[in-house]
């Protein structure tokens, strides 16, 4: 080809491989099962996939075993999202996701991860979507169909580079936060789940005979206290009902809501929808400001972010399926107390009173928000923690403006570049 060209995805060799339909159980070790909650932002997020054993993997695999530069897409729930097989992944494929292969000769490999983002495949998308009851979806004997722009070989490298070139920069951010990340949760784990604080001498409080003494929550160093969420909190509040805000409400720029979309591995800063001023005055009780922390209490369970302290936004308005934890800084580090909710002993206990009938959800969400029990240390090992952890937090969130700049970038160029709006390499 020497010019772009109209293809069906089947013309363009894209082969379509569809999942088995069914689940295999999980198991305490094994191998990725991946699901649409893996599928975050184009990327593949291992961190909360189930495992299951070798021997299901093996048989879950037959049929659709990903490759690299596959195309992973979801059929439902989200259709027409994607994200892409880079080199290493070894999972099984869950139910209502598709694999999308090239097979190299009008479509370059990697290049079918982009090609799958561009305007002309989400006006497919629209034009073949299915309108359920509960979820919307796509079917596979259509999604083949699908005719898109092809450009020449050569246009399509050059695309390639160019949009890999600022992707590869926004995973190398990323990978460096997830860094940081588990350095300061394995801080927190060392000070305040294994007690190994540096005591006066700088060494570890526990092991080195630091004393311990009983409370609620078992032994703790001799001098913390126990205490409940709602003793050291400015606000825990719920947000609005579904009644108090709708997609009328919804304008070009404003003041963000906070969705689930916002707190996927941490709080991000990506895909707001917008209300007026007014209409988050409204709302007042609902509003969150920067080091307030977010909660999902119906939805993805778990999720839970942290608003930087130089937010690009003044405040928020959570939705309705989030809650918010403001701590009273005079009594407790709002940095330590997110890092608890991040750990496994904060998280089981948000989760305590998780309901999994229906759409996931914690019962009396903001109840059992107060009712957590948290040992705080003396003021000296605290405002130390939080000294450390600022200095973490300060890099991820320098971090995080750059993986908005370019975010913003290659979002930009993408549509561009795909509708062959904007020209690179060929003639």
């Amino acid at each position: 080809m020497s010019k772009w060209e109209d293809l069906t995805l089947t013309e363009a060799g894209i082969t379509l491989i569809d999942c088995d339909h069914k689940t295999p159980p999980p198991a305490d070790k094994g191998l990725p099962y991946v699901a649409i909650p893996q599928m975050k932002n184009g990327y593949i997020d291992f961190s909360d996939a189930r495992l299951i054993s070798e021997e299901d993997f093996e048989i879950w695999t037959r049929k659709a075993n990903p490759q690299v530069n596959d195309v992973v897409l979801s059929r439902r729930c989200n259709p027409g999202e994607s994200s892409y097989v880079a080199e290493g992944m070894k999972f099984a494929l869950g139910q209502n996701l598709v694999l999308l292969r090239s097979d190299g000769k009008l479509v370059k490999k990697p290049f079918l991860r982009w090609l799958i983002k561009s305007p002309a495949w989400w006006a497919e998308v629209r034009k073949n979507i299915n309108v359920g009851a509960v979820f919307n979806s796509l079917k596979c004997r259509e999604i083949i169909n699908f005719t898109l722009p092809i450009p020449p070989i050569e246009e399509q490298e050059e695309i390639t580079k160019t949009l890999y070139c600022l992707d590869r920069k926004i995973e190398n951010l990323r990978k460096q936060n997830e860094t940081l990340e588990a350095i300061a949760q394995t801080l927190f784990k060392h000070w305040f789940i294994d007690f190994e604080f540096p005591n006066a001498d700088g060494k570890p409080y526990k092991s080195s005979g630091g004393a311990m003494e009983p409370s609620e929550l078992g032994e703790i160093p001799a001098g913390w206290r126990v205490v409940r969420m709602e003793e050291i909190a400015d606000r825990i509040a719920m947000g609005p009902f579904g009644s108090r805000i709708t997609t009328d409400n919804f304008v070009d720029s404003g003041v963000p809501i906070i969705r689930g979309g916002n707190l996927v591995n941490g709080f991000n800063e990506r895909d707001f929808v917008y209300l007026t001023e007014e209409k988050a005055d409204d709302l007042k009780s609902s509003n969150a400001f920067p080091e307030d922390i977010v909660f999902t209490h119906r939805g993805t369970l778990g999720q839970v972010g942290f608003i930087p302290t130089n937010s690009t936004y003044p405040r928020y308005v959570v939705s309705q399926s989030q809650m918010l934890l403001g701590v009273n800084k005079a009594l407790a580090s709002s940095r330590l107390v997110y890092r608890f909710f991040c750990s496994k002993v904060g998280l089981n206990a948000i989760l305590a009173n998780k309901n999994t009938t229906g759409v996931p959800s914690i019962g009396r969400p903001t109840t059992t928000l107060k009712s957590i029990q948290i040992a705080l240390p003396e003021d000296g090992i605290m405002n130390q923690f939080d000294s450390l952890i600022k200095a973490t937090d300060s890099k991820i969130e320098a971090n995080d403006r750059q993986i908005q700049t370019l975010t913003k970038t290659r979002d930009t160029l993408l549509p561009k570049l795909m509708s062959g709006k904007l020209r690179v390499g060929g003639d």
